[in-house]
């Protein structure tokens, strides 16, 4: 059983998912995408946690086929939403690694 962070708790315990994305839409730049405020498609989420797991799953699976050329085939759904923020991260820094590689200035020995 996965333990949660604070963050996490409080993203369980609010039930008002509607407002909590009318919130974060409101917060954006207006050039930035915003979540969908449909009551029909948010009536799937019960809780804030459920949508935000739902958006990191797929900004996840987004970014480990543009990184790895497939599908990720392991349970990443199973990780909790800070497991997955941190491997979105942690393959983020990998390509900004990747994209300054200078093959010119590499030695292999």
């Amino acid at each position: 059983m996965s333990i949660f962070t604070e963050r996490e708790h409080m993203l369980i315990k609010n039930k008002d998912v509607l407002n909590y994305v009318k919130d974060l839409n409101a917060t954006r730049s207006k050039d930035a995408l915003t979540i969908p405020e449909s009551a029909d498609y948010l009536l799937k989420f019960k809780n804030a946690y459920e949508l935000e797991h739902h958006l990191a799953c797929g900004t996840f699976i987004d970014i480990y086929k543009e990184t790895n050329n497939m599908k990720p085939r392991f349970p990443y759904n199973e990780w909790t939403l800070v497991e997955l923020e941190n491997e979105i991260n942690a393959i983020f820094e990998m390509a900004k690694e990747y994209d300054n590689y200078d093959p010119e200035t590499e030695w292999f020995v």
